[in-house]
């Protein structure tokens, strides 16, 4: 990726710092296009009231650009903890207000945007779905980022050990 990024913005090597700053370029172009990408989806979905079948060239490239960031980040052993290595959060509490969040702003998009059409039902019945719904989500995103920040855990310690020995044997 480096010599792809050299060849391709200055014909030959560059410099420590010149690469340093067209990583950090990339690093912030990719996250504005999967947001937008993702803020798009999310407009044609409720706005447009365009159905998900019609979208999955827009969905497949946003499941590509968070799979291909889950998996470097775990290869080099970098998640959400590492930034909370001498605070106080565990990646369990992490772990935990992220799928609460998740799954209380996902609820209250899922109620507003089936009000019409599960408003016909019983209030226990519509209770039910979106508690359904509310603990369903919890669950899925809480063992995604559990599970996550255990590989990123791992690949970590590997990679410390790694280093430890390569220090030692010089």
């Amino acid at each position: 990726m480096k010599k792809f990024l050299h060849l391709l913005f200055f014909g030959k090597y560059a410099d420590e710092r010149e690469m340093q700053e067209l990583l950090a370029i990339g690093n912030v172009s990719f996250y504005i296009l999967l947001f937008a990408l993702g803020i798009a989806v999310i407009v044609q979905i409720s706005v447009l009231k365009i159905p998900p079948q019609n979208l999955s060239g827009e969905l497949i490239c946003i499941l590509i650009g968070a799979v291909s960031l889950l998996t470097g980040c775990i290869a080099r052993g970098v998640g959400i903890n590492s930034y909370f290595k001498k605070g106080k959060a565990s990646p369990f509490k992490l772990s935990l207000l992220t799928a609460l969040a998740t799954a209380v702003i996902g609820t209250v998009i899922a109620a507003v945007e089936k009000h019409t059409t599960l408003s016909q039902l019983e209030a226990g019945t519509y209770a039910a779905i979106l508690a359904i719904q509310f603990v369903s989500m919890f669950l899925i995103v809480f063992i995604g980022c559990y599970a996550f920040s255990a590989a990123v855990k791992s690949r970590e310690k590997k990679l410390e050990n790694k280093y430890q020995e390569d220090g030692q044997e010089k």
